[in-house]
Formats: structure tokens, C-alpha cells, sequence
């Protein structure tokens, strides 16, 4: 009975959460795998979708967790569909998606890749959650140039990304400049209440990140008032370390971090 209603919220979100968006792409909607009594809730980066999480979700649907990917608005669909929305709203679908999982289960941890990484704190700021996995959150970014989006987003649309052939059914090949913009506003919004946060806190990070400064992970390290907080640095040079060639050691961990909660 329980698996019904979830898949039926499941259903509901992603309608409402698809009100300004076009069709989603196949394989970019968000979903719902495994049964347990604790779910882990999470989400992806800025134009990534879904797909990002559906390795590191299968492995923990396997430890008897169900875990919930949340498909943010304006990804998964079209580009355009990405500039036409605010942090806000990808803040309201991962919040609805938490009060839903909250009724129906024991616990619910938080959790996401990037820009995921940034809500899944916004959530811990404004919720009482189990735990927090922060994946290379966004708060500051790599390109000096990013602090200025909300200026250059009157003169430039887009910034190019490097896409494989293979990622780009589930991936935009571009950054719209608001969105980088709305995402920092976020960031900061953020980043000024770190303090509220005092969850148990997993944070992880590649030493030597292309996309996300990792000035990011040690600001979130030192602003939290958790008790219990792990910084994990992942040597080398990368940003999506639960897509990497290596990634069931990084599962390993999260696996591991929660475990012992």
C-alpha cells in the first residue's frame, strides 16, 4: 500500500513539477527505486537531469534504502525551458518531494550532486532532516567569471559545455548565463545561514575540481554547526565523482557514512 502512494506522489510531482516545462526527454524524469523504510532524497547538477544519480541510486536501493531523484525544473526538456526558471522553483520541487517522503518514511536523508548539493542544504536549513550527503556543492565556482552572471546574463545567453556524445540526451550542451546566475543567488542565500545546519553532515570533493572552486566544500565544512561532519577530498581532478570510473568506491562511502548514523 505504501509503494502505491509513493508512486502516486511520485506521479503528482512530476506533473506539477512539468507545469512551464516541454516534454520530458526519455530517461531524463525523475524516479522513485527501492522499498525500504528509510528513504535518501537527491538531485542533480545545473542542466544535468536525473540520470546523474541512477547508478549511485540503484546502489542504494540495494542496501534497502528508497531513494527519490528529483527531476529540477527546466532540465530533462529543453534548454530554453532552463532559462525561464528561477532557484525557487527548483527548491520547491525537491521540498515537496521531502515533505511527501517525510509522511511516508522512518527517516529521510538529503542529498545532491553540485547545484543538488546546494538544495539538499537549503533543505537542511530549513528542515529537521537524518543527514546530509553534499556532493561538490556549488557555492563558489571555478571560473572567476561566473560572480559576474547576473551582469553578463543582459549580453551573453549561453556558456558552451563539453559534452560526450553519449551524455547529451541527458545533458544540455550549455549553461544558460541566468541560471549560473540564479544558482549563485541561491548560493549565497545559502551560505549565510550554514550556521541553522547541525545535521550529520557528508561532504565530498575532488582536490583539484574543474567545474566547482573547493573553497565550496571547506566554507560548507566550517559553517555548519554539526557535530558530526566529514570533508572527504577525492584526489585528482574531476567534478561528477558518482559517474567517474571509480564511483563504487565513492558509494562505498555514502553507503557507509549513513550506515553508521
Amino acid at each position: 500500500m505504501k509503494k502505491s502512494v509513493l508512486v502516486c506522489l511520485v506521479f503528482l510531482l512530476t506533473a506539477c513539477s512539468s507545469q512551464m516545462d516541454t516534454e520530458v526527454r526519455p530517461g531524463n524524469d525523475g524516479f522513485v527505486i527501492g522499498t525500504g523504510d528509510n528513504a535518501i532524497l537527491l538531485t542533480h547538477g545545473l542542466s544535468s537531469s536525473p540520470r546523474e544519480e541512477r547508478a549511485l541510486a540503484e546502489y542504494l536501493a540495494a542496501k534497502n534504502f528508497t531513494v527519490y531523484v528529483v527531476r529540477l525544473e527546466g532540465h530533462g526538456t529543453s534548454v530554453e525551458d532552463l532559462t525561464r526558471t528561477k532557484w525557487e522553483d527548483w527548491y520547491k520541487n525537491y521540498h515537496e518531494a521531502y515533505l511527501n517522503l517525510k509522511q511516508e518514511k522512518q527517516k529521510v536523508y538529503v542529498g545532491g550532486m553540485s547545484l543538488g548539493g546546494v538544495i539538499a542544504l537549503k533543505l537542511a536549513e530549513d528542515e529537521k532532516v537524518d543527514g546530509i550527503i553534499a556532493l561538490a556543492p556549488s557555492l563558489v565556482l571555478d571560473d572567476e567569471r561566473s560572480k559576474y552572471a547576473w551582469f553578463f546574463k543582459y549580453f551573453t545567453k549561453y556558456s558552451l559545455r563539453n559534452i560526450s556524445k553519449e551524455d547529451l540526451p541527458y545533458n544540455y550542451d550549455r549553461f544558460p548565463i541566468s541560471s549560473v546566475a540564479e544558482m549563485l543567488e541561491m548560493s549565497a542565500v545559502v551560505q549565510a545561514d550554514l550556521s541553522k545546519i547541525d545535521e550529520p553532515i557528508l561532504i565530498m570533493q575532488y582536490r583539484d575540481d574543474y567545474r566547482v572552486n573547493p573553497a565550496s566544500s571547506q566554507i560548507v565544512y566550517e559553517g555548519v554547526s554539526s557535530s558530526k561532519k566529514d570533508l572527504d577530498w577525492i584526489e585528482g581532478n574531476g567534478h561528477v565523482m558518482i559517474t567517474a570510473p571509480d564511483k563504487e568506491t565513492h558509494f562505498g562511502k555514502i553507503y557507509g557514512f549513513i550506515r553508521n548514523l
